[in-house]
């Protein structure tokens, strides 16, 4: 759909407004200054310089000479001297001696038989009582020495040494140098200077400030204000006839067949927790800064400019060519001067 709309647009227009401004224009005064210049007389005066003198003053001098002398002193002195001892000692040893010992062995001995034996127990005896007498042994004790070494403890005595340090003293004479200092004064004559002051009549110069006035041009500057006309762009707005195209909605009713769900609602026991909540009250602690304002007292320095007028003296030499033989005219700026005054005193 197409309709007209208002719409506004800003446009600038030029308009001339009054302003004022501050202008500075420089102007000259004359002032009227009071200057110094300095101007010298003559003044006699008393000066003072130092004078040095150089004369002989006696003075004892003390002298100290070295005098070397050589002294005999007795010193003790203690020095060991060895001393050699001969003492016995008991010393044991061993000494293994020979010792006889008697043992006894038993032999059994088989004897021949005798030729010796009697007739009529020969003839008597029968032949089998012969061989047995000659078959049977018999027991024989002898007597053995035997020769052992048996160790044997003695003691003896061991001659031994000792040496041992007696202490003995001895005297001696030792030298002994010494120096010592010998006094001695003379007398000297010593060239003393002294400075002392003399005053003498002296001429010096004295300057002096002589003021005068001098006008001087001072450059200043004043303000006035000046009106001036100034073009400044004031916006406006202008209301514009626009032909908008506007998108608009058209509904109709149309007729469809849908399935649903509907629900519906079906009674269960279902054990539920209930939650409560039970509101009591708890007292805390909290802690907050607050801030509070403490007096301190701080040393503050505070710069301030005062102004004071100082007054210089500016020295200014001046010549002025005076022709001779005419009377020379003084001016108030010549009045002050040294030519003017020479001119002007009766004495030249």
């Amino acid at each position: 759909t197409t309709q007209i709309q208002t719409q506004y647009k800003t446009e600038y227009k030029t308009e001339q407004v009054p302003t004022l401004k501050l202008v500075i224009e420089p102007l000259q005064v004359t002032q009227m200054q009071t200057r110094h210049r300095t101007e010298y007389k003559t003044v006699n005066d008393t000066k003072s310089r130092l004078v040095t003198e150089t004369t002989q003053v006696p003075k004892t001098v003390t002298t100290y000479t070295p005098v070397t002398e050589t002294t005999y002193q007795q010193r003790v002195s203690t020095i060991f001297r060895p001393v050699t001892q001969t003492t016995m000692r008991c010393e044991t040893y061993v000494v293994n001696e020979p010792v006889a010992t008697t043992r006894q062995i038993v032999e059994w001995v088989n004897d021949a038989p005798s030729t010796t034996t009697a007739p009529s127990a020969q003839s008597t005896a029968t032949p089998s009582a012969q061989a047995a007498l000659a078959l049977a042994p018999r027991q024989v004790v002898r007597t053995v020495t035997d020769t052992q070494d048996v160790p044997v403890t003695k003691t003896r005595q061991v001659p031994v040494q000792t040496t041992t340090q007696v202490p003995e003293q001895k005297y001696e004479s030792v030298p002994v140098t010494t120096t010592r200092m010998v006094a001695s004064q003379k007398t000297e004559n010593v060239n003393v200077t002294n400075v002392r002051i003399v005053s003498e009549p002296a001429t010096r110069q004295v300057a002096y400030s002589v003021p005068y006035t001098v006008p001087v041009v001072v450059n200043t500057s004043r303000e006035r204000q000046v009106t001036e006309m100034t073009s400044i762009q004031t916006p406006v707005s202008v209301p514009v006839q626009v032909s908008v195209t506007v998108m608009t909605t058209q509904s109709r009713q149309v007729t469809e067949t849908t399935t649903r769900q509907v629900p519906f609602t079906v009674p269960v026991q279902v054990p539920v927790t209930v939650m409560t909540t039970q509101q009591r009250q708890v007292t805390e602690m909290t802690t907050r800064q607050v801030p509070f304002t403490v007096p301190v007292q701080v040393p503050v320095t505070v710069m301030t400019t005062q102004q004071r007028q100082v007054t210089r003296q500016i020295p200014v030499c001046r010549t002025v060519m005076v022709p001779l033989g005419t009377s020379a005219e003084v001016t108030p700026e010549t009045a002050g001067s040294p030519t003017a005054a020479s001119l002007t005193s009766p004495q030249h």
